[in-house]
């Protein structure tokens, strides 16, 4: 299984190192379990509090996965906000899970569970089952 782990500039470093070390903790268990950091760029991206770590991925060379986790922190407000990110989350295969940590879970304009576009596959936060707000494939 692959888990494609989201970042941006502000994410709190906890919501990426715990994610990451509970997904490595899972590959002693399960070998074929695979991970992975994409942001709008490959390269740095800059955590809360000023520590910076690298996106293996850019959003145009995001291999697929099997879930991407939205991680969350002092920057999701621009990021809900952000045509890219929004994109990128909505643009997503409908086989892939898309789950959230922190403030990565916030429902900024209303959206779903995972406080981002939400998509026709996941329940909206009140638990019914909606259609996503994006354009049909």
């Amino acid at each position: 299984m692959r888990f494609g782990i989201v970042v941006y500039d502000d994410v709190e470093p906890i919501d990426i190192g715990a994610t990451y070390g509970v997904l490595s903790m899972a590959r002693r268990i399960e070998p074929s379990i695979e991970m992975f950091l994409v942001a709008a760029r490959a390269g740095a991206v800059r955590l809360a509090g000023g520590l910076e770590m690298v996106a293996h991925h850019g959003f145009a060379d995001c291999p697929p996965a099997d879930a991407f986790i939205v991680t969350g922190g002092p920057g999701w407000k621009r990021e809900a906000a952000n045509p890219a990110m929004r994109e990128f989350l909505r643009g997503l295969p409908r086989t892939s899970v898309v789950a959230s940590v922190c403030t990565g879970a916030v429902d900024p304009g209303g959206g779903g569970a995972t406080g981002w576009p939400p998509r026709d596959d996941q329940a909206r936060g009140d638990g019914h089952r909606g259609p996503a707000d994006r354009d049909p494939a």
